[in-house]
């Protein structure tokens, strides 16, 4: 006895048509207990767990500093001659931050393989990764002081994408701060935000954290 009417039938057709499935893959779909997983997402009696957020592609050494000044780094006039806009919640939230005895260490760089908001990033990254010392992210920035692509040790975007990375405040809470490089006015933009924005990432954009 079929499970289904013919009109029942017609529908599932036009649907997995519909969404692109060939004949192949309903062949596919047949075998096994693939269906079984399906009938129990769809009763209620499992759930479909996506694979990780971030797929990591590169791992570099960053030397730290004795004392970081935030407004020295990040002026006008900073010794590297690295040109930056500021916005208002970055200066309000980080300009006077003073960054000491920050030792050197290993960061990874990530690629976000789909879009998301800071809460399951910060949950998979765990506690130890998460948060990073602002001295690293400039590090990281002054290796492509102009925008320069990537290359040996050189691992932001530069293509208009945003390279984003958790980071303790001057009153100790924890911040998104993310740069990206306007090739326009040629300079690497810094904002803020706080961290239940909720506003999600998008896909391709870039994490710096900490190795372990």
């Amino acid at each position: 006895m079929s499970v289904m009417t013919s009109r029942q039938a017609a529908e599932l057709d036009y649907a997995l048509e519909r969404n692109g499935l060939t004949s192949n893959d309903v062949k596919e779909m047949s075998k096994g207990d693939f269906l079984t997983g399906v009938r129990q997402v769809l009763r209620g009696e499992a759930i479909i767990k996506m694979g990780g957020l971030l797929e990591q592609f590169a791992i570099t050494d960053v030397s730290g500093a004795e004392k970081f000044v935030v407004k020295n780094a990040f002026g006008p006039d900073n010794l590297a001659g690295i040109k930056f806009w500021l916005s208002l919640d970055f200066k309000a939230h980080f300009l006077g931050k003073i960054e000491e005895n920050v030792p050197a260490t290993k960061l990874a760089v990530h690629t976000l393989t789909r879009s998301s908001l800071d809460g399951p990033i910060q949950d998979e990254l765990g506690s130890h990764r998460v948060e990073i010392a602002l001295a690293y992210l400039y590090e990281m920035i002054s290796r492509q002081p102009k925008g320069e692509s990537k290359g040996k040790d050189k691992f932001l975007l530069t293509n208009g994408y945003a390279n984003f990375s958790y980071i303790c405040a001057i009153n100790g809470e924890r911040w998104t701060v993310y740069t990206l490089w306007n090739p326009v006015d040629h300079k690497w933009y810094l904002n803020a935000y706080f961290v239940e924005s909720p506003y999600p990432w998008n896909e391709g954009v870039q994490v710096v954290s900490q190795v372990s």
